[in-house]
């Protein structure tokens, strides 16, 4: 485990960072993040995270104590899924990040990519401003130009279900081509909200999907209907991000208050 003092920024191994997890929540690993250990035995872990721990707390000290107050009851937290063109499960293509705000803290995890999907390696916490929050996301995605077509109206729901019907006409030929195009990346954003009088199920739930197609560039998917595909760069990626974080912040009953 490591800290930058610049922008408060820690390090820690896959096995530091769920050692602190489950101590504060008695978790594995926060949602999208990925831990297999190589430890044979369930008691040498568990044996072997115990003793991790004083570790942590010396070196961390109380610095981190509001990071993980944050982290387990934000006001909303925006998890992030990528992959790469040819499989999903591609290890070297996996993006796994989680960002969350809380007042006037605001934190970006990233995992750097293990040896296999199900691994992960060293996890990266920034603090970040809340009310960037959404910039602070998109900037931690694969940089790409936008895409240079036209919007594109895909089927709502599930496309399989849709596909012969609506793929009949000249508006889906074009949706085919789009969702058949070679991509080099593509991932679903999702914003969630945390307090809710309903319990978890109650949460309301928001998702952006992206993807960068070869040889054109990123587009946009709302999850909202109708369902269509918009040619996207950073700065409209921000904005529509940035209404979903709102949405999910008035959801859990705060108010957002920007400066300028």
């Amino acid at each position: 485990m490591t800290a930058v003092a610049k922008n408060p920024t820690w390090t820690f191994t896959d096995f530091e960072f769920n050692a602190l997890w489950y101590e504060a929540t008695g978790e594995w690993m926060p949602w999208p993040f990925a831990f297999t250990t190589d430890i044979a035995s369930y008691d040498e872990f568990v044996s072997r995270r115990r003793r991790t721990m004083p570790r942590l707390i010396r070196s961390l000290r109380s610095s981190f104590d509001q990071v993980l107050r944050t982290f387990s009851a934000p006001e909303a937290r925006v998890v992030v899924n990528g992959w790469g063109g040819h499989s999903h499960r591609d290890p070297d293509a996996v993006l796994r990040l989680l960002a969350v705000r809380r007042g006037d803290r605001g934190y970006l995890v990233t995992q750097a990519p293990g040896r296999t999907y199900w691994h992960g390696e060293v996890l990266t916490v920034t603090e970040c401003d809340p009310l960037r929050l959404a910039d602070t996301v998109v900037r931690a995605l694969p940089e790409r130009r936008p895409g240079g077509g036209a919007d594109i109206v895909l089927p709502d729901g599930d496309i399989d279900d849709d596909l012969d019907y609506f793929f009949s006409d000249a508006a889906g030929d074009r949706a085919r081509q789009f969702l058949d195009a070679p991509l080099v990346c593509a991932g679903a954003i999702h914003v969630i909200q945390h307090f809710s009088a309903y319990g978890p199920r109650g949460s309301a739930r928001y998702r952006l999907n992206w993807r960068d197609l070869d040889g054109d560039g990123r587009y946009v998917i709302d999850g909202r209907a109708p369902t269509i595909a918009t040619a996207a760069d950073h700065h409209l990626l921000v904005a529509l991000l940035d209404g979903r974080i709102d949405d999910a912040v008035a959801a859990s009953g705060q108010r957002d208050t920007r400066a300028g």
